[in-house]
């Protein structure tokens, strides 16, 4: 498994153990709540006694959305978001934003940003540490306050990055082998 710079994955994340070698992945990439990436397709065991291989692509700047499954022989490019509960069936070309089952282009990822861009501007955003001082709770539970700000609306939160390095995330992998 060729693994890049600030590669986050989060819990519920399986990357296909079986073939690693299959696999690369790009520098700051998102894997969201459940992802699966499967470099395997056994579908054809029972009546073929064969399973299908076949390698994964993940370029960088890549977010997958919570639930995104990823199958095998897919080539995701640069500057990708993948929406929650996609199914990547075919390649995605750089500077994309797909979505749905299987997934389809929904807008260029340019349009994407011009139009959140939009959207920040003329909404109630927030710090990180606004979240600890009484805005909101732990755990991201809304105060009562939060809850009244945003109750006709969307408002946007500027997280801090926590990443992992590469040999951190190669030993949460190798947590998943299961070896039997």
């Amino acid at each position: 498994m060729a693994i890049g710079r600030n590669v986050q994955a989060m819990a519920g994340t399986h990357l296909d153990p079986g073939r690693p070698a299959l696999l690369s992945i790009g520098d700051d990439v998102v894997f969201s709540l459940g992802v699966v990436v499967l470099t395997h397709d056994a579908s054809s065991i029972i009546h073929l006694g064969y399973t299908r291989l076949a390698p994964v692509s993940i370029g960088s700047r890549v977010f997958f959305g919570a639930g995104s499954v990823v199958l095998p022989g897919v080539m995701i490019g640069d500057d990708v978001i993948v929406g929650a509960g996609s199914v990547i069936t075919k390649d995605v070309p750089s500077g994309s934003v797909v979505a749905g089952n299987p997934a389809r282009l929904i807008k260029s990822l340019t349009s994407f940003v011009e139009d959140r861009q939009r959207e920040l501007s003329i909404s109630p955003s927030f710090a990180p540490d606004e979240l600890e001082s009484g805005v909101a709770t732990v755990n991201y539970r809304p105060s009562t306050r939060l809850a009244k700000i945003l109750e006709h609306g969307v408002g946007y939160v500027g997280l801090p990055r926590d990443t992992l390095d590469r040999s951190e995330f190669e030993m949460l992998m190798d947590d998943e082998v299961d070896p039997g």
